[in-house]
């Protein structure tokens, strides 16, 4: 298999954000994305056989929102499943990493090992995960503080709680949904009940009237009324798949043979992870120098549509030069993201906020 982590790692150097991100030594965002190939390729990639086609492709892709760094790229079949790559690639958490990750990657074993490597969380709470008292053998009374919340108008509240059967010492995030919100999923819920035959139980129904984060940061670390903002910094990962499958169509192919498949498919990925290194350096720098962010969807846009310019680039080193520079100018002046009245993206929000800020 091609290594395309090992290829990216010695290309450009990019300058780390200096923001209050820094309190990590990285923040790690990782997720996946699927997608159905030719039915002729499942004794290689098998797949569900839920769609059109019983053969499928599994990418896991991992990257530093620090510096920009590819910390991973795997390409597997679309069977295996997030939590068990999540188990199998723990050691690669180092001490003061932050991960952040859907519920498909949550486990009391992979959230043990991120304690125990003095490295940092922050998940959604899953629902298999079982939640105690700080100091007690109780579990959490969801209805009771739902009940408090909305007697006291409060929207958002935390406590330390233990998770899991090791009981994992966790802060343990409440935030109130609006009523609308809440009855639109319990709707959905009492729906997908009677579907599986089964009930609902009171601390079910609870739980859905809450965002519920976990994390193992001190308040110091991540507080509060932050916890959102850094959570949704995973939303830059679904961009990006946005951005692949859009531009790229990393997800559309013919029948083809096993091989040429691969080689299709490793140097799309090749492709854009050359113009990823580029976007991260050219993000930095517009963010050092004009506190802007740019777009990474309109930026891969942008370079889907110059591929024989990058090409040119590659054979000759004076027009790798001209291409970087030509993508800074466009970047700068037409690939930002568009302010909106009352409105900040996390990332921008977090960015802009300095260390004695928080």
């Amino acid at each position: 298999k091609l290594q395309l982590s090992t290829q990216l790692s010695a290309s450009i150097n990019n300058g780390a954000l200096n923001t209050v991100l820094q309190k990590f030594s990285s923040v790690k965002i990782k997720d996946s994305t699927r997608f159905q190939i030719d039915e002729s390729l499942r004794e290689f990639y098998p797949g569900s056989n839920g769609g059109a086609s019983g053969a499928g492709v599994h990418i896991q892709f991992e990257f530093d929102l620090l510096n920009g760094r590819v910390v991973d790229l795997d390409v597997t079949n679309a069977l295996k499943q997030d939590n068990t790559d999540a188990i199998e690639k723990k050691t690669h958490i180092n001490p003061g990493d932050l991960i952040i990750r859907d519920l498909g990657y949550s486990s009391s074993e992979v959230f043990e090992h991120i304690i125990e490597r003095e490295a940092f969380f922050l998940n959604r709470l899953t629902p298999a995960i079982n939640v105690y008292q700080d100091g007690a053998t109780e579990k959490i009374d969801f209805p009771t503080i739902q009940r408090k919340m909305k007697r006291k108008g409060i929207r958002q509240m935390e406590m330390p709680v233990h998770v899991g059967p090791k009981r994992l010492p966790v802060r343990l995030i409440f935030q109130l949904l609006p009523e609308d919100l809440i009855q639109k999923k319990l709707t959905t819920a009492y729906r997908d009940a009677r579907r599986d035959k089964r009930t609902l139980s009171e601390a079910s129904k609870s739980r859905i009237c809450f965002n519920l984060f976990i994390t193992n940061a001190s308040s110091e670390i991540i507080p509060i009324e932050y916890i959102q903002d850094f959570y949704r910094l995973r939303w830059q990962i679904e961009l990006r798949f946005k951005a692949w499958k859009s531009f790229y169509h990393i997800n559309k192919t013919k029948k083809m043979k096993k091989h040429r498949f691969e080689c299709y498919l490793y140097a799309t990925l090749l492709l854009i992870m050359i113009n990823w290194e580029i976007a991260a350096s050219i993000l930095s720098l517009i963010w050092k120098t004009k506190r802007r962010i740019i777009s990474i969807y309109k930026f891969f846009k942008t370079t889907s549509q110059n591929i024989s310019a990058l090409r040119a680039a590659i054979i000759e080193a004076r027009q790798a030069t001209n291409y970087v520079l030509t993508l800074l100018e466009i970047s700068s002046e037409r690939l930002l993201v568009e302010k909106r009245k009352n409105h900040c993206a996390p990332i921008e929000k977090i960015l802009s906020k300095n260390i004695a800020q928080l």
